[in-house]
């Protein structure tokens, strides 16, 4: 099953102001997080694990780290 890349054209209402806010912080809309917009409460829910995430007592550093190995871990290409 393919899930559908939304844009601020394609995206429900709700999620628009969080593509937004997404376009602001990383000057890109992740796939990721094109297709959650599909799920407006999702995509808010993913951004506020970012946000919690960046609470916790690691060094943004040590954040940084993390999102790597993720990212090495998943094959994410950018």
């Amino acid at each position: 099953m393919e899930f559908p890349l939304h844009s601020d054209v394609s995206a429900p209402a709700a999620a628009l102001p969080l593509l937004k806010t997404t376009q602001q912080v990383f000057g890109m809309i992740p796939n990721l997080e094109r297709t959650m917009a599909a799920a407006p409460a999702l995509l808010e829910g993913y951004g506020l694990l970012w946000d919690l995430f960046d609470k916790t007592s690691f060094s943004p550093v040590e954040r940084q780290i993390v999102y790597q190995t993720i990212n090495v871990e998943h094959g994410c290409s950018y």
